[in-house]
């Protein structure tokens, strides 16, 4: 409970148990044994980099343009 109200958490997780059985010395083997195994780390980070630059590289629908040629200002009404 003192890991998860460090971590200001009102539930308490596998991995704040994991965190205060590793600071008990005298029972932390017997402990770290008896629980499940920590989960691989996860890349969520990647992939959702990947999914941004997808869409900005998508294509816009026939008939709309890009907001960087709808505020250029055109060869015509700059000699005007």
């Amino acid at each position: 409970a003192e890991v998860a109200t460090e971590k200001k958490r009102k539930i308490v997780k596998t991995e704040h148990i994991r965190i205060s059985v590793k600071r008990h010395r005298p029972t932390n083997d017997f402990l770290l044994e008896s629980l499940p195994a920590p989960p691989a780390p996860q890349l969520q980070k990647e992939d959702s980099v990947g999914r941004k630059r997808e869409v900005a590289n998508k294509q816009p629908p026939t008939g709309t343009r890009r907001t960087d040629g709808f505020f250029a200002k055109s060869a015509s009404g700059a000699s005007a």
